[in-house]
């Protein structure tokens, strides 16, 4: 079958693909229900210089120079497994991410939580979000910072609805509807090719085997056979010098032998006419 034939198939096997076409609906919403669409709530975290680093009266932004590396430190600790326990302890109903913003000139922290619902995933950013200065502190006090010298933060945006995330869903649909078109196609081209079969017409004459063919070669030799010899000269022709009367060809009769042949086909009796011969001397 070549895709010319393709619809002309379709349309004579259109019950195959109503029934495929269901079927391909329903892989597509199996495959809908398995991936759900997901929701991302995201946050940005700014780090904020120590009051001493600040001179008095001055601006705390204009001293952001040199925290990133705290933000770089931070990221790594809310990212460890102690932080996700307790952060699944604490209810957080999704996964998180929390990694120092690279596209942003200050010091900054991009914490994004994904959930299956938008409740969920904002529940998981309020938790994350209230973690992070308990970390950070934590942080400080392993390095024994004094209170005027530690470093804080501030939320500085945060998402109020959560973005619905939709790719993984297309994708998963768009595998399980190619896929059902696909079985379906091949399949009413298998089927159409079994029921739809080459017929001889009618009056075609039927090729004979090859045992049919020896069989008729061979009747055909043995029906084609050479002359019968002429019969001896009798005596009286010898005497005479009259010529012999020379005997027709005996056709041959296919299916038959020698001893089987007409009596009337062979020749006379020599003794008879030498009988003849020696009556008609006597007479003269």
């Amino acid at each position: 079958m070549v895709l010319a034939d393709l619809p002309k198939v379709l349309l004579r096997r259109w019950y195959l693909v109503v029934v495929g076409l269901l079927g391909t609906a329903m892989l597509g919403l199996a495959a809908y229900q398995v991936s759900p669409p997901s929701f991302t709530s995201s946050a940005e975290v700014l780090l904020l210089p120590p009051s001493s680093a600040v001179p008095a009266g001055g601006n705390p932004y204009l001293q952001l120079g040199g925290l990133d590396v705290a933000g770089d430190v931070l990221s790594k600790a809310m990212s460890d497994d102690a932080s996700a326990a307790a952060l699944k302890e604490a209810g957080a109903a999704g996964a998180y991410t929390a990694q120092l913003d690279g596209t942003a000139a200050a010091p900054m922290v991009l914490v994004t939580a994904e959930a299956s619902s938008a409740a969920g995933s904002q529940k998981t950013l309020g938790l994350v979000l209230a973690r992070i200065p308990t970390v950070l502190n934590s942080i400080q006090d392993l390095a024994a910072a004094p209170q005027t010298a530690r470093i804080t933060t501030i939320v500085l945006t945060q998402t109020q609805q959560p973005v619905k995330n939709i790719k993984s869903v297309i994708r998963a649909v768009g595998v399980a509807v190619a896929g059902g078109l696909a079985v379906t196609l091949l399949l009413t081209a298998v089927v159409d090719a079994v029921l739809v079969r080459p017929r001889r017409p009618r009056g075609a004459k039927h090729r004979p085997g090859r045992k049919a063919r020896r069989e008729a070669r061979d009747l055909a030799a043995a029906s084609t056979t050479d002359p019968a010899p002429p019969p001896p000269p009798s005596r009286e022709a010898r005497r005479t010098g009259a010529p012999s009367p020379v005997a027709a060809p005996t056709p041959a009769v296919a299916g038959l032998d020698e001893d089987r042949l007409d009596a009337s086909s062979l020749d006379a009796d020599p003794l008879d006419e030498d009988r003849g011969s020696a009556l008609s001397r006597s007479m003269r």
